[in-house]
Order: C-alpha cells, then sequence, then structure tokens
C-alpha cells in the first residue's frame, strides 16, 4: 500500500484556502462521498472516485481541481 501523501499547497503554487473552508463548512453533509471542489465551488460528488473523476474531466478541469475522499 502507498502511504498518502497530504499536502496544502499543490506543486503549482495554487492556493486551496477556499477549497479547505468549503470543506470545514459542508464537509459533514457528504461524509463517506468523494467530493471536487474548485475554489469555494463543489464541482462534483459522489461515493465512486471514478464517477467523480469522470464529471471533472468533461469538465476540463482534473489538473485544477482539489479531489477528496471525506471520511464517514
Amino acid at each position: 500500500m502507498n502511504p498518502m501523501k497530504i499536502v496544502s499547497k499543490p506543486a503549482d503554487g495554487s492556493d486551496r484556502t477556499l477549497e479547505f473552508a468549503w470543506l470545514h463548512e459542508h464537509g459533514a453533509s457528504l461524509r463517506g462521498y468523494w467530493v471536487a471542489l474548485l475554489k469555494n465551488e463543489l464541482l462534483a460528488s459522489g461515493r465512486k472516485l471514478e464517477c467523480v473523476l469522470e464529471e471533472v474531466r468533461a469538465r476540463g478541469l482534473e489538473s485544477k481541481a482539489l479531489v477528496h475522499r471525506i471520511a464517514e
């Protein structure tokens, strides 16, 4: 199993403050879900990572979105 790496600032230098604020404010209502966020906008959510990634790719935002699973 590969250990997960947690970063507060991606290699591209983008600021994730708005995404983390969104998770803090809304995360409790989506426990057990994968979410894709860009700034303070929820791009996609679902129980299956593949479905969330598909939605993000369809919008052309896969390199910009923060994808995160909210623990149950």
